[in-house]
């Protein structure tokens, strides 16, 4: 179908959901497919009021394209080489908008054995999205079930040098979500891919892809000095580059609020505390955010005489002890336990 046809009926379909409706009657992957998946991934990108029409559209239909896209990789042969990568971005961009189910780890397991050649590229974005924070949460120490099917197809998974590397991320961002951590062993395993994957960054962006951060929040459930090993891990590699952190850098402080919210909340003293002394080369984000939240979080605490002690050959020392007394007197000024009203004035009968 023409580039133009498929154009016209992605910008229509918002307000005539009977081009939807009569796609999923015909189910014609190469006509309709391509442009269900350009809308959709239009809806996701763009601001909450511009997509509304979009996202009721969805919202009405999402099921059903759903299977649809399930049907054309587990159902007989696809005519269209080009119609399979379609359908998957499709399905994920439909799960990513709430308007379809995420499918467990064993049906993403049975989806990535046949996955081939070059749909990889296609494959690892929509398998993110889909065990992405926005969509799925934390598996508990157990681990989320389906965890060792989603493993072994990953495996036996031949992947083109191209996606090599992009695959052995998605591995690790999987691994740090969903593995079973009960047990030395699952936490070695996990702990060493990431660390290798961390190792292998170049940039932050990578490093949080390799799912380190929570994996570390996930630690903190099971031992908190391993949580600390994971996020020194992280900070050596981006510590070294000077006083000022570069602007890949930066982005640490706050893709790192809740795992170190999580470490500030229930380590122990000792643990915290090599967690600061660890930090006080650097990088100055990850060191100022942690002071920033134990300022919040261990109020019980001479947050202020510990930082001078573990930092007192740190380049950070002065910058960082300034940023803490600042902290310091915003947050208490912060109750942990919001009340409504003072005692004092608590309107009565409430």
């Amino acid at each position: 179908m023409s580039g133009v046809i498929q154009a016209a009926f992605a910008d229509h379909a918002p307000g005539a959901h009977r081009l939807v409706s009569e796609a999923l009657r015909r189910r014609v992957s190469t006509a309709d497919v391509p442009w269900l998946a350009a809308l959709a991934k239009r809806t996701v990108e763009q601001p909450g009021p511009a997509a509304a029409a979009a996202r009721a559209l969805f919202d009405r239909f999402g099921p059903e394209l759903a299977d649809w896209c399930a049907d054309l990789w587990h159902t007989g042969p696809c005519p269209d080489p080009n119609a399979k990568p379609a359908a998957l971005r499709l399905w994920g961009d439909v799960v990513r908008l709430g308007a379809a189910d995420r499918p467990s780890l064993a049906a993403q397991a049975r989806l990535a054995a046949k996955v081939r050649n070059r749909q990889w590229s296609t494959a690892c974005q929509v398998l993110r999205h889909w065990n992405g924070h926005e969509v799925s949460p934390l598996a508990a120490v157990s681990g989320e079930p389906g965890w060792e099917e989603w493993e072994g197809a990953l495996a036996w998974a031949v992947v083109p040098d191209t996606s090599a590397g992009e695959l052995a991320l998605l591995r690790s961002f999987l691994r740090c979500r969903f593995a079973p951590l009960a047990g030395r062993d699952a936490i070695a395993a996990a702990i060493d891919t990431v660390a290798g994957q961390v190792r292998l960054s170049t940039n932050t962006a990578a490093i949080h892809s390799s799912g380190a951060g929570f994996l570390t929040e996930r630690l903190c459930d099971v031992d908190h000095a391993h949580a600390v090993e994971v996020a020194l891990e992280v900070a050596r590699r981006t510590a070294g580059s000077g006083l000022t952190d570069p602007h890949h850098v930066t982005p640490l402080g706050w893709k790192w609020q809740k795992p170190l919210t999580r470490l500030a909340s229930t380590a122990g003293r000792g643990d915290w505390l090599r967690l600061i002394g660890g930090l006080a080369d650097g990088p100055q984000v990850l060191l100022q955010k942690a002071l920033d939240t134990a300022a919040a979080r261990r109020r019980d605490e001479d947050v202020r005489a510990d930082a001078a002690r573990a930092l007192a050959t740190s380049p950070y020392r002065k910058v960082a002890t300034a940023g803490l007394r600042d902290a310091a007197v915003r947050h208490r000024r912060t109750p942990l336990e919001e009340r409504l009203w003072p005692a004092v004035l608590q309107p009565a009968g409430v």
